[in-house]
């Protein structure tokens, strides 16, 4: 299967915002986390990166 932008960019929208409702689980947050890194490491596109390290760093 073949990641579209648009397929990217909407995983990474649910994933934000699961991981900031999941701030009182700090457990469950870091298996989402952790679902967010794995996908940029498939992905490994640069912006989406960056945007994860502007996002991780509030």
């Amino acid at each position: 299967m073949k990641w579209t932008p648009k397929m990217k960019k909407q995983s990474v929208k649910m994933l934000q915002n699961a991981i900031q409702s999941l701030e009182n689980q700090a457990t469950t947050r870091m298996h989402y986390v952790d679902a967010y890194k794995s996908l940029l490491k498939i992905w490994n596109d640069k912006k989406l990166i960056k945007e994860f390290e502007d996002f991780i760093g509030k």
